[in-house]
C-alpha cells in the first residue's frame, strides 16, 4: 500500500528512483515543479484589471449611495435650521420694534402728509408707502423720525387711531436679504403688541399696547 503522507519531492525520488534516475535529474524535476508552483502563485497575486475596475465602480457606487443617504438624513435638520433661523430673525425684529416703541422718542418732523415726510427723510433709499394693513381710513399720521431695523436705516412713523385716539408706532424699512414672511406675524414683546409683515420689498411693522 502506498504511503499517503509522503511529500511530493520524496514521491518523485521514489518514483523516478525506480526508473534509475540520477539525483541531479530528480533535483531538476523538483526545481521545475517548484518554478511551476511559483508561477501559479505569482499569477494569483497579480491584480486583474477588470476585477479592479469592477471593484472601483462598486466602491464609487457605494460612496455615492452613502452621500445621498447622508444628504437625505441631513435634509430635515437643514429645514429645522432654516426654520429656526427664520423664526429667530422675525423674533429679533419684534423685540427691536417693541424696544423702539417703548422708548417713545420725539419725532423729527411733525406732519400729517406722507409726501412731506418722504421728502424730509431723504436719506432713506426707498419711498414710504400707504400700507393696506395700516389704512388711512383708520389711522392718521402725526409725525416721523429716522430709526433702524436689523441694522438698516428705517422710518418710524407715529400714527393715531382715529376712533380711540390710541398712539402706535409704524415702521418701514427695506426687507433684509433672504428674509421671507408668508403672512402677517403677530407677537407680544415687553408689553407691546407687534405686527410684522411684508409688502413688496419693504418690511413693515406696527407696535401698540
Amino acid at each position: 500500500m502506498k504511503n499517503k503522507n509522503v511529500s511530493l519531492p520524496e514521491a518523485l525520488k521514489e518514483h523516478y528512483g525506480s526508473k534509475e534516475l540520477s539525483e541531479s535529474q530528480i533535483d531538476k524535476l523538483n526545481r521545475l515543479q517548484q518554478e511551476q508552483t511559483d508561477l501559479i502563485l505569482e499569477k494569483k497575486k497579480k491584480p486583474n484589471i477588470s476585477e479592479l475596475s469592477s471593484l472601483f465602480k462598486t466602491k464609487r457606487s457605494a460612496a455615492i449611495a452613502a452621500s445621498v443617504l447622508i444628504a437625505l438624513m441631513l435634509l430635515p435638520l437643514q429645514r429645522l435650521f432654516v426654520n429656526y433661523q427664520h423664526s429667530n430673525t422675525v423674533d429679533l425684529i419684534v423685540a427691536e420694534v417693541a424696544y423702539n416703541h417703548n422708548k417713545r422718542m420725539k419725532m423729527e418732523i411733525y406732519s400729517t402728509g406722507l409726501p412731506e415726510i418722504n421728502t424730509y427723510l431723504e436719506k432713506l433709499d426707498f419711498n414710504l408707502i400707504n400700507s393696506g394693513v395700516v389704512s388711512s381710513k383708520l389711522y392718521s399720521i402725526v409725525g416721523a423720525r429716522y430709526c433702524s431695523i436689523q441694522g438698516q436705516l428705517a422710518a418710524q412713523l407715529k400714527i393715531k387711531d382715529k376712533e380711540t385716539g390710541e398712539m402706535f408706532t409704524f415702521y418701514q424699512s427695506k426687507r433684509p436679504d433672504g428674509f421671507t414672511l408668508e403672512k402677517l406675524y403677530e407677537k407680544r414683546s415687553t408689553g407691546a403688541l407687534v405686527k410684522v409683515w411684508l409688502e413688496g420689498d419693504l418690511l413693515l411693522s406696527l407696535a401698540g399696547q
